[in-house]
């Protein structure tokens, strides 16, 4: 997991909003979002 909160991750408005649902909807706290996120953009790496 990435532990450092400089780095911005370039997501599209279609992730953002599906994001902002999940966090609406699924009220736990950021970093499990941050997490996924992290995971969706190292996936992207590949």
């Amino acid at each position: 997991m990435i532990k450092d909160s400089n780095i911005t991750f370039r997501v599209t408005k279609e992730q953002k909003e599906q994001l902002e649902r999940i966090a609406k909807k699924d009220d736990r706290n950021v970093s499990y979002i941050m997490q996924k996120l992290v995971q969706a953009f190292l996936e992207g790496q590949k």
